[in-house]
């Protein structure tokens, strides 16, 4: 889903959209001696603020997860498949166009695990170059302009 915000010329963000892209895929497969069930899941939040003075910023938090089960019909207990892996990615970029929140990272986090344990984590120590002195600041998915939160998502 997306949502558009646009204000009037007076204010300082010019533009805001938000997306919300998700999909869910699941398979179940059985012959006649196992049962295969297959899950996939995506779903990401992101946002792109136009600001007035030309200035973009942009955010986006994904994750992925992937879970198999393949176990005998006949055994219960004879478990032949079972895994689960997901990914979880933070990136926060600015300045130019196109949509910030595809640009090159000016931050970047990211966990990985695998049957319930972190595998990975890569974190850039952040090089945002947030103009300050206009007041503007993200902590987390909130933006704030002058210390009050104007858009979160």
């Amino acid at each position: 889903s997306r949502d558009n915000t646009t204000t009037t010329a007076t204010s300082r963000i010019r533009n805001v959209r938000f997306e919300y892209p998700y999909m869910i895929d699941s398979t179940e497969t059985q012959d006649n001696t196992t049962l295969n069930i297959i899950g996939n899941v995506s779903y990401a939040r992101a946002m792109d603020a136009h600001i007035n003075e030309g200035y973009r910023l942009g955010w986006m938090n994904a994750i992925e997860a992937y879970a198999e089960y393949n176990r005998s019909l006949t055994n219960h207990t004879d478990i032949n498949r079972q895994l689960g892996e997901s990914a979880e990615t933070f990136r926060v970029a600015d300045d130019t166009p196109p949509p910030a929140s595809s640009n090159a990272p000016c931050f970047y986090n990211e966990l990985r695990a695998r049957d319930g344990y972190v595998v990975k984590r890569t974190e850039s120590p952040g090089a945002c170059r947030f103009p300050r002195e206009r007041g503007y600041r993200l902590n987390g998915h909130e933006l704030y302009i002058n210390e009050r939160s104007w858009c979160s998502g």
